[in-house]
């Protein structure tokens, strides 16, 4: 009866080739299936569950708000700012403790960290402060944009960050909080930040202490926490009914793999700290025409940021200000969009360094005492399977990716998953192949508990890597290690306790070896248990008493190996999956904007390859099923891979735009940079406009990461009345040794700017005032290019200019215009795009004209 049960639980449990593939292909399953599904955009609720919010109303706003493009430099941004102003202000009307600052007063002058750019700008923020019942506390700071690029409606960047915020101030007129609220709807943030650094020079900056920056670096989809500045604000994230947020973006954002900028660089250089809550996904149509209200699918996205803003808000508004003055940097992660886990880094630091030590004691003390008593069945022939299995396996994965990289660069831009896919799919196979053939043809007894201990060493050693990157760079986005590493750990401690279980390798031999009896063939006192060794023996010596082989086998062991699958296993693949996720999300369309296509390939890889490493001491026991679906995947997603068309009209390729007259030579250019060979061959080569021997792709673009450039003549522009001539108006006026005066108009435009051949050593704009702002100098090496910004239209900027030396003071005088109107250019540009591509703006103005000066 006993021997019946066993054999019926060992059917279901023992480590044989059934019970392994079903667990394996149940969890892995399970884990990929429910993170796609959570990885998509939570449904909103009926108003009875939107938190006192209202989703309607702040749906309509998002409709007045991104119906067109509105850049600073445009009319229709001040028709946006009309509404906004108009829909704060009758919301203050009837609370008490709501004031509106209609701020067109705040200007500011300062440097762009790292260049020897300086920039004027006068603010037109729209501020609403809502005072709380507790005005001692340090106010909380919520920030938007209101304007957009001059090729994008802005129904994302920051269409729903403003209606969120709007939102927020309706809500908050009605139940006043214990905290002070101030509302940062600011303009200008798309071409610099400026409306961030315009609002530290309002009074109200001085009340604030947190903030939450709400913003759009994507088109729509599922927003992410981007960054937090300390702990406790990540803890406030915990609030959030859906959070999504991984401490891997702020890496991203700190290293500049990610090139992007948002108003909280601006606050935290101000000693403020905060939030940073982002769209990122679907960046093939930031900045295009596709980034409008029919693309967000419905009021998900919108309700999204509203109730995590919300949420997040009520948190540290709730908070204590001592609280908010612990500082220590967070790593942060969510499971499944429900749940949210903070630790500070510090403490990682502590728990890895602990680990580092802890563990190899432990397997140690276990492996000697095993060892002393005759416990360990480990030969000289089960080592070295898992540094094959990763090099082979290893190597196979980033192959393919370098495969991609050179073949079809471009494909993971718009089939994304088909990439991760076959590199997941290549990992698993490649390790497969490896360990089972070291089964068969060098079989252990115990091949699961050496790969184990292998592969804590694996995992040891990139914990080293870990501690180092958190010790020297502050990098938290390898917290998954730590998992990784603790699993194994535990797991390889359940296998060596399991192995004081066996018998003695020393009980009744006479010569201190034991003879292990394969008892598929042998009985326990069968004369042939004495035959020469070979290859297929399982133990390394054959004499003495003879030991079952089922005494040994791990594959007899029943329920142990699920207990150290389930340590080793799920919770760190769920969190490697996860990353993955993000990646793929964020990464792999940045690559029109001149980001590395190897550093994607090689971090998709990497994943892939990481993803199994926990499966390898149960790999060998997979059914053989598994091996030929993973062959047939392979073969169909590689070959759609490689020869599939890197574009759609979904994942469109982005092209950069802009166009230039020069006065001084009456040269006339359009410039267009993308990716070849598409940009020349198939978007160029299209445009009437440039089917002339002046047409130039040999260039690169410097203002975008030096993608590959073509220039042409371009159709003349009608921005204005008359000719291109009298849209500039400069006046270049010496007015003492190494200095001089520079007074600057353009008709219809209310953004110039200066180019200095040689740095200036002061450039100051009259009405100013003249003080830079604190945390932003000007270059020490001096001024080459001045930005002017003004917030009314054709005003006359007036200049001051010093340098050093005898020489004259020479350069270029340019204006911008922003709005689509009157630049036919862009309008062949758009007719004859192709489906699988959309244009977006170079730089600030879709056209620039300018004129060379000379102060001597």
């Amino acid at each position: 009866m006993s021997s019946s049960i066993r054999d019926r639980a060992a059917s279901v449990l023992a480590f044989k080739k059934l019970p392994v593939t079903i667990v394996v292909v149940f969890i892995y399953a399970a884990i990929y299936i429910s993170l796609s599904i959570t990885d998509n955009l939570p449904s909103f609720p009926t108003p009875a569950g939107q938190h006192g919010l209202n989703l309607d109303d702040a749906y309509a706003d998002l409709h007045k708000i991104a119906g067109l493009p509105h850049p600073y430099n445009s009319h229709q941004n001040d028709v946006v700012r009309k509404f906004i102003l108009a829909r704060v202000q009758s919301i203050a009307a009837v609370s008490p403790f709501v004031e509106v600052d209609d701020d067109r007063i705040s200007n500011v002058t300062f440097g762009m960290a790292g260049s020897g750019v300086a920039a004027y700008f006068e603010g037109s923020n729209v501020l609403i402060k809502v005072d709380g019942t507790q005005p001692d506390l340090n106010a909380l700071l919520f920030s938007a944009h209101f304007d957009s690029v001059s090729t994008a409606p802005g129904a994302t960047d920051d269409g729903m960050g403003v209606a969120t915020l709007i939102s927020l101030v309706d809500y908050f007129s009605n139940n006043q909080p214990k905290r002070t609220l101030v509302f940062n709807i600011n303009n200008g943030e798309e071409d610099g930040l400026y409306g961030a650094h315009a609002f530290l020079e309002h009074p109200w900056f001085n009340l604030t202490g947190n903030f939450i920056n709400v913003e759009g670096a994507g088109a729509g989809g599922r927003p992410l926490l981007l960054r937090a500045t300390a702990t406790h604000h990540a803890r406030a994230w915990s609030a959030v009914a859906h959070p999504h947020g991984l401490v891997a973006s702020a890496d991203a954002f700190a290293r500049g793999v990610v090139k992007s900028a948002t108003d909280y660089s601006v606050y935290t250089a101000a000693a403020r700290g905060g939030i940073d809550f982002s769209f990122y996904r679907q960046r093939s149509k930031y900045h295009t025409k596709e980034d409008t209200i029919p693309s967000l699918g419905g009021k998900a996205a919108l309700w999204n940021m509203m109730e995590s803003t919300f949420l997040a808000g009520l948190a540290l508004i709730e908070e204590d200000d001592k609280t908010a003055g612990e500082e220590s940097t967070p790593v942060y992660f969510d499971l499944f969009g429900e749940a949210f886990a903070v630790l500070s880094l510090k403490t990682f630091y502590i728990i890895n360094i602990v680990l580092l030590v802890v563990g190899p004691i432990l397997v140690a003390v276990l492996v000697f005492v095993a060892q002393r008593k005759n416990k360990l069945y480990w030969s000289a022939k089960g080592w070295g399977r898992t540094p094959t299995a990763l090099v082979i396996g290893g190597g196979l994965t980033v192959g393919l990716g370098i495969l991609y990289r050179f073949v079809n660069p471009f494909i993971i831009y718009s089939s994304a998953t088909a990439v991760l896919i076959s590199t997941l799919t290549l990992s698993l196979l490649s390790f497969y192949a490896v360990l089972a053939l070291f089964a068969f043809f060098l079989p252990v007894p115990q091949q699961r508990s050496t790969v184990l201990l292998e592969s804590y060493i694996f995992w040891w050693i990139l914990l080293v890597i870990d501690t180092v990157a958190i010790g020297r760079s502050q990098i938290g986005g390898l917290y998954f290690v730590t998992f990784f590493y603790a699993g194994t750990l535990v797991a390889l401690l359940l296998g060596l306790l399991e192995h004081f279980e066996l018998p003695s390798a020393r009980r009744g031999s006479r010569n201190g070896n034991a003879a292990v009896i394969d008892n598929e063939y042998r009985s326990e006192g069968d004369d042939t248990a004495h035959e020469v060794s070979s290859e297929r023996t399982p133990l390394l010596a054959q004499n003495g008493r003879g030991i079952k082989k089922s005494e040994i086998d791990e594959d007899n062991e029943i329920g142990l190996w699920f207990i150290q699958f389930l340590l080793a296993v799920p919770f760190p693949v769920i969190l490697i999956t996860q990353v993955g996720l993000l990646l793929v999300n964020a990464l792999s369309q940045t690559l029109a904007d001149g980001s590395s296509v190897t550093t994607v390939y090689i971090a998709v890889s990497f994943v892939s390859i990481i993803s199994f490493v926990p499966l390898l001491p149960f790999i060998h026991k997979l059914h053989r099923f598994i091996p030929y679906t993973l062959v047939l995947v392979l073969v169909v997603t590689t070959t759609y891979n490689v020869f599939s068309f890197p574009f759609s009209e979904n994942s469109p390729l982005k092209v950069f735009f802009q166009e230039t007259i020069n006065l001084d030579s009456d040269a006339n250019f359009v410039q267009l940079s993308g990716v070849n060979p598409w940009l020349e061959n198939s978007i160029v080569s299209e445009l009437p406009s440039a089917w002339d021997n002046n047409r130039n792709c040999s260039t690169t673009d410097p203002l975008r990461a030096n993608i590959p450039s073509c220039t042409w003549p371009g159709l003349p522009p009608h921005v204005a009345a008359g000719q291109p001539s009298s849209w500039l108006r400069v006046n270049a006026t010496q007015t003492a040794p190494g200095a001089g005066l520079l007074s600057i108009a353009g008709v219809g435009s209310r953004s110039c700017r200066v180019y200095f051949d040689t740095p200036a050593g002061l450039a100051r704009v009259r009405g100013s005032g003249g003080r830079v702002q604190a945390p932003f100098p000007l270059a020490k090496s001096g001024v080459d290019e001045l930005r002017l910004w003004s917030r009314t239209w054709e005003r006359t900027f007036e200049v001051s200019v010093a340098w050093e030396g005898g020489a004259p003071m020479s350069g270029r005088v340019a204006c911008e215009w922003a709005e689509q109107t009157g630049i036919p250019a862009l309008e062949e540009v758009v007719s004859f795009l192709p489906k699988w591509a959309r244009v977006t703006k170079r730089t600030d103005g879709l056209l620039e004209v300018s004129k060379s000066f000379t102060l001597n």
